[in-house]
């Protein structure tokens, strides 16, 4: 099962800038700890946040 069937894989311009503010912040940790923050991040905004906003 994948989470991200219905929303697919994070856009390339959000993958690189989470990967920059991570790897300034925290070094080459914090960058490749930032590219599944900022896919969780998506996911959380497509499948909670969007459709609360449009239910309304």
């Amino acid at each position: 099962m994948c989470l991200f069937a219905d929303i697919g894989p994070p856009p390339a311009p959000a993958t690189i800038v989470a990967a920059l503010i991570g790897g300034a912040l925290l070094g080459i940790v914090g960058a490749l700890l930032a590219i599944p923050v900022a896919a969780a991040i998506q996911l959380v905004l497509a499948e909670v946040v969007l459709p609360r906003q449009e239910s309304h």
